[in-house]
């Protein structure tokens, strides 16, 4: 017993020797050739990030060569792995990416519950994320118990962003198949509103001082709820 516990601790001693050498060895490349560590830290990131998006790759070549089914496989395997990274890591776009083009993939190949399915991952990699919140109220209004859910977002989405891509539109569809044509002007109203608002940088806002004399600053218009609009 006595043997193996004297063998234990050469061992011991033995390892933590390494790791000291090993610890010393890193302090003096770091502070002496700060130079080699960097490019060494680019060829881990390199390696790192090279074999998830090689994969992403090979998949978008499957795609131009209208390898579907092929290309969705590719796809699925690479963002099985992907899984963990959230969208604050290194290959987070690349993620966003990936999944935005196998969402698009199913919905070209009409398969449209796999799409669900990937868009619901989507979003609970990026729940603020905009295409993603757009083709999953796309896909809810195309389900008749789910059209008041697809209703909240949509008008939450044109609230929110009035000019992204077809919000108005699709808001502007839902609101007439409920309101009727009379609704039609204070619609566009609404819509110009929202855009001054959201396209404008800074207003210039005047105001009197005293007499003959006014006051001027610059502000950034804010819309709050009820689309009331604050300086």
């Amino acid at each position: 017993m006595t043997r193996i516990f004297h063998k234990l601790v050469a061992f011991a001693r033995v390892l933590f020797f390494i790791v000291s050498l090993i610890g010393l060895c890193i302090l003096v490349l770091w502070k002496y050739y700060p130079g080699m560590v960097a490019d060494l830290d680019k060829f881990v990131i390199k390696h790192y990030t090279s074999f998830y998006t090689d994969q992403l790759d090979a998949a978008r070549k499957s795609v131009s060569l209208e390898q579907n089914d092929q290309a969705v496989k590719a796809y699925v395997r690479v963002l099985e792995k992907m899984d963990r990274i959230e969208k604050q890591d290194r290959l987070a776009q690349a993620k966003r990416k990936g999944l935005s083009e196998l969402v698009n993939l199913y919905i070209k190949i009409k398969n449209y519950p796999e799409a669900i399915k990937w868009t619901k991952r989507w979003m609970k990699f990026d729940d603020r994320d905009l295409q993603a919140r757009y083709i999953y109220a796309w896909f809810l209004w195309h389900v008749p118990e789910k059209r008041e859910e697809s209703k909240k977002i949509f008008f939450k989405l044109y609230r929110d962003f009035p000019n992204y891509g077809n919000v108005f539109a699709d808001y502007f569809r839902i609101c007439i198949k409920e309101s009727g044509p009379e609704g039609f002007y204070d619609i566009i109203e609404q819509y110009y509103k929202d855009r001054t608002v959201s396209d404008c940088r800074k207003w210039q806002i005047f105001w009197p001082a005293s007499k003959g004399k006014w006051e001027n600053r610059w502000v950034k218009p804010a819309k709050v709820g009820g689309g009331e609009i604050i300086l």
